[in-house]
């Protein structure tokens, strides 16, 4: 009885045995075979597949991390001082653009665009998030309408990457613009000594004449006074480099209610203390002069200026 027992339990673990090593020499043949196969039918899946989950990866944790994501390039519309939000404005004056969210990957891949009733006119290149930029309106009355500006792209071409950009309207009427001295690139910050130049349009015309430039210096007083005789009419002058004349200064169109102020402050960063004086003269009502902290009145244009010797002094 124990020698039958004992012949039982042997053939059951050699039976046991021979069945683990048929398994494993199944599983030893399924192994390469199936590693061949699957590399060779699909390549191009073992390529593609890991490179979009890691990009995918990388931008979703780029977005998480930055706390100043932006959602795609953003453009807004301002008056002259890029910081009142404007949407009507008159022929010759200055609009400003602001973007942000631009892809700066590629230096000089995208720039400011202007789109008016005749055709698109370039500006800038984008360099910065966020990035303002000036733009002075023409003053062809074929020119009013509907404009709206727009981010271009240089490769691959694009004029318009945004979509529904915001449009503003350009009527007739009279305006006051300020430039940097060749007259023609828009400009709202100076320096003393600089040369400003200011550009009146849309106003009547005599003889006699009707209207005149009147530059205001921080005082209060008429720094000096020209025709205008033509239309648009540009007029140039010169800022003291006597530290006294820094503050509120305007350009006014004499005779309504027009004027372009711009100031020269002692720094780059606008005073939180302002003053306000008020002055008039000949036909002329009487005008507001603040800091570069007072909020801007309409159909006006706020330059700021300083000196690198107040600078250095305030150093």
């Amino acid at each position: 009885m124990k020698s039958l027992i004992t012949r039982w339990c042997r053939t059951r673990y050699n039976y046991a045995t021979a069945l683990m090593i048929l398994v494993l020499a199944v599983a030893a043949l399924a192994v390469p075979i199936f590693s061949v196969d699957s590399s060779s039918s699909k390549p191009k899946a073992t390529r593609v597949a890991p490179e979009a989950k890691t990009k995918s990866r990388a931008v979703t944790a780029s977005w998480f991390l930055s706390p100043f994501a932006v959602a795609g390039e953003t453009i807004e519309v301002f008056a002259a001082d890029c910081i009142t939000p404007k949407l009507d404005f008159n022929l010759g004056e200055t609009v400003c653009a602001k973007t942000d969210g631009v892809d700066l990957t590629v230096p000089g891949n995208y720039y400011v665009n202007w789109h008016g009733p005749n055709g698109i006119t370039n500006g800038a290149t984008i360099t910065q998030n966020p990035q303002t930029f000036l733009f002075s309106l023409p003053t062809s009355n074929t020119e009013v309408g509907l404009w709206k500006p727009n981010i271009g792209r240089v490769a691959p071409a694009e004029t318009s990457i945004i979509g529904n950009p915001p449009n503003f309207t350009v009527s007739e009427g009279p305006a006051v613009a300020t430039f940097a001295s060749d007259c023609t690139t828009p400009k709202t910050g100076f320096v003393l000594g600089e040369t400003v130049c200011a550009r009146i349009s849309g106003e009547p015309l005599g003889p006699p004449v009707q209207r005149r430039f009147t530059w205001v210096n921080s005082a209060g007083l008429v720094a000096s006074s020209t025709d205008v005789t033509t239309d648009p009419r540009t007029n140039s002058f010169t800022l003291s480099n006597s530290a006294s004349a820094r503050g509120a200064w305007l350009v006014n169109s004499t005779g309504n209610e027009v004027s372009s102020p711009f100031a020269l402050t002692r720094s780059k960063l606008t005073s939180a203390r302002s003053s306000a004086k008020t002055t008039s003269s000949p036909g002329c009502s009487a005008r507001r002069l603040a800091t570069s902290s007072a909020v801007p009145t309409p159909r006006s244009v706020r330059v700021v200026t300083r000196t690198e010797a107040s600078e250095r002094a305030i150093r």
